[in-house]
């Protein structure tokens, strides 16, 4: 089995009470006999409470940046992605407000 290492940074510096509230992941797996491998198909929640605004006014935003590396049980990178998002900063402020990020990726068995 694959393992994945998903790793999520704020581009802005977070609070200690936003940096309680963590990045939740959740992967399901996939085993497609027709083509010998196995498909991970997973989602990220990022909670707003652990962003700050970038910048203030009407338009003000809060960015965020995920990174998914997969890597085998000898550490050769098997899968390299990452994104940037942003949102609007009037949204940080919404209770349980979160958004979810979905990834997905093939692989070959092993470990």
């Amino acid at each position: 089995m694959t393992k994945a290492v998903f790793v999520a940074a704020a581009l802005v510096l977070q609070s200690a009470s936003a940096a309680a509230q963590g990045l939740e992941i959740g992967t399901t797996r996939f085993y497609r006999s027709a083509g010998n491998q196995t498909v991970v198909d997973g989602f990220a929640r990022v909670p707003f409470a652990a962003l700050d605004s970038l910048t203030r006014g009407p338009s003000a935003v809060a960015m965020y940046r995920l990174v998914l590396t997969v890597r085998d049980s000898a550490g050769l990178q098997l899968v390299a992605d990452s994104w940037i998002r942003s949102v609007p900063a009037r949204l940080l402020g919404t209770p349980r407000g979160s958004s979810l990020e979905h990834f997905t990726f093939a692989a070959k068995p092993g470990s």
